[in-house]
């Protein structure tokens, strides 16, 4: 949507349906939840702001407030005034549809969907059911379904992205380092990524992923005592000593690493303390920071309220920020908010992502594999399934064409968290996940007042 470029002083505006404010004391943040515009207003400024609800005549305002003209101007440029009449919602919604199709450029291989731990916050491996048959894939099958991704992802300066997952992807080593080596022969620009509970690696395996160049991420959720509270083998030992072991032989060998940390009842409290702990023993090139997702198989006792995850999560991307760490939970938010781009997606389901069953059935969403929804074709039967079917249920699913979104000042940051939480919770894709409607809010305010807090008050001259 243009902006008004002209203000005349027989035009009538009023305050833009995406326009948010937050207050401290004499203090007033106005920001726009579609265009991330912000100002730092004082009282009598916001009172000015005001005098446009519902629609008002400019030279009416001018009239009583001359000195105003330049500070309206810069409400109008930053989408904080509109003409009246403007249906913004439909008009944001018509252009975001012509996004409504097809971008695949991330790839999940399930090599198996077996795995030698049970993590007590594992919404794939305790969601199983009893009668569940675990598979593990072939190599035929992994090159058939490579070749069709690559063949429609979409072309960028970074390349598609290729993810290992599992299950724990190394109990079918052979396809993994077979995998990695025909991904990275046959179409050089993929980005690949393996991400592994660390139980599982040879001298050998570390030495195909490093001249693969790979980027792996293990699972560790801090100190060793947080970490085995959750993370356990099937006999029910601690892990952390086997997943250190791994990190640390990845890292000699130059590889690229990360770590996935899993907030929950066994590391929430002392979080910060974690995350240093975890930076000065790794040195880790990012941190992932995942929040539980609530399903039938995890374990109740690991759950903690998201109100207060979301304070210690904020407390530690604060941490990591100043030590330099990128955490991508958060900077999947902060980066569009900088860049001043709507953050339509927060999940790769909606039309930006396939993942590969160990059997070559394709899907869009790793945590609907026990009961194979959304799996709607086989790469053995239909070599080159058409995309439209592949996504047509997921169409459209993020936050701009959710009327329960509109009004939210998390709008243009949030993405929609997780489709396959709101299925669970709410018993359908377009339901709200819940959580992250708590979580993303906060961590808006949060950040507008982190950025805000430094900036000038735009006030009326």
């Amino acid at each position: 949507m243009d902006p008004i470029q002209e203000t005349t002083p027989f035009i009538s505006l009023q305050c833009s349906v995406f326009a948010h404010c937050l207050a401290r004391g004499s203090t007033f943040l106005l920001y726009h939840s579609i265009l991330m515009g912000l100002l730092r207003v004082d009282r009598d400024a916001y009172d000015v702001y005001r005098m446009f609800d519902g629609g008002t005549n400019l030279h009416q305002v001018l009239a009583r407030h001359p000195q105003c003209g330049a500070y309206i101007q810069e409400l109008v440029r930053k989408g904080f005034l509109v003409r009246t009449g403007i249906d913004e919602l439909t008009d944001y919604r018509k252009a975001a549809r012509r996004s409504d199709t097809p971008d695949l450029d991330i790839m999940y291989i399930l090599s198996t969907d077996s795995c030698n731990f049970r993590c007590g916050y594992c919404f794939i491996e305790n969601d199983m059911g009893d009668f569940y048959r675990f598979s593990e894939m072939n190599l035929d099958t992994l090159k058939k379904g490579v070749d069709f991704f690559q063949a429609h992802a979409r072309k960028s300066e970074t390349g598609p992205v290729v993810i290992f997952y599992g299950g724990e992807p190394l109990l079918n080593r052979r396809v993994v380092t077979e995998g990695v080596k025909y991904i990275r022969n046959s179409h050089p620009d993929t980005v690949i990524n393996l991400i592994t509970n660390g139980s599982i690696m040879s001298p050998e395996t570390v030495g195909i992923l490093a001249d693969a160049n790979v980027k792996v991420a293990v699972s560790l959720d801090g100190e060793k005592e947080a970490h085995d509270k959750a993370r356990k083998t099937v006999a029910g030992k601690g892990t952390f000593d086997d997943a250190v072991h791994t990190y640390r032989m990845l890292q000699a060998a130059g590889v690229r690493m990360g770590i996935s940390f899993t907030i929950g009842s066994h590391n929430v409290d002392r979080l910060r303390d974690h995350l240093a702990y975890l930076v000065d023993a790794f040195q880790p090139e990012g941190i992932g920071m995942n929040f539980l997702l609530e399903t039938e198989g995890v374990r109740k006792d690991l759950m903690v309220d998201i109100e207060y995850a979301t304070d210690k999560a904020i407390e530690g991307f604060a941490f990591l920020r100043e030590k330099g760490i990128y955490e991508d939970r958060m900077m999947r938010k902060v980066k569009p908010f900088i860049e001043g781009k709507i953050h339509l997606k927060d999940c790769g389901a909606p039309g930006q992502q396939i993942v590969l069953a160990p059997d070559g059935d394709i899907g869009v969403c790793h945590g609907f594999l026990s009961s194979r929804r959304y799996f709607t074709y086989n790469i053995h039967r239909n070599p080159d399934p058409p995309l439209d079917e592949i996504f047509r249920d997921w169409y459209g699913r993020y936050p701009l064409q959710m009327d329960a979104c509109a009004d939210c000042i998390a709008l243009g940051i949030c993405g929609g968290g997780c489709p396959y939480q709101s299925h669970v919770k709410e018993g359908s894709l377009w339901a709200l996940d819940k959580r992250m409607c708590m979580h993303n809010k906060k961590f808006v305010e949060w950040l507008l007042w982190d950025v805000g807090s430094e900036s000038e008050h735009a006030v009326p001259r």
